[in-house]
């Protein structure tokens, strides 16, 4: 089973990263107009590297969510109920 504080680590990283990536995107297109080669391709890259880990940031989620789901049809219902 996975634990419910991993399950609200990856939900609230999921919108962080959206706003990271939206920020680096910003800034990537701010040197670009500002003719600097260098800040726009750091920029980029900052941008592509958020993507990648939102990316993987769903599919984590998305695995943890399916094995609570998973563990909570195998023991019958509610594990809350089990544990007190």
């Amino acid at each position: 089973m996975v634990g419910p504080k991993i399950a609200q680590l990856l939900v609230i990283a999921l919108p962080s990263l959206v706003l990271a990536f939206a920020v680096f995107m910003g800034g990537y297109a701010v040197s670009v107009t500002a003719d600097d080669k260098n800040g726009g391709t750091v920029f980029w890259w900052l941008a592509a590297a958020c993507l990648v880990l939102l990316v993987m940031d769903a599919i984590a989620l998305l695995v943890v969510l399916g094995f609570d789901y998973v563990a909570r049809n195998r023991y019958g219902g509610n594990r809350d109920d089990e544990l007190e």
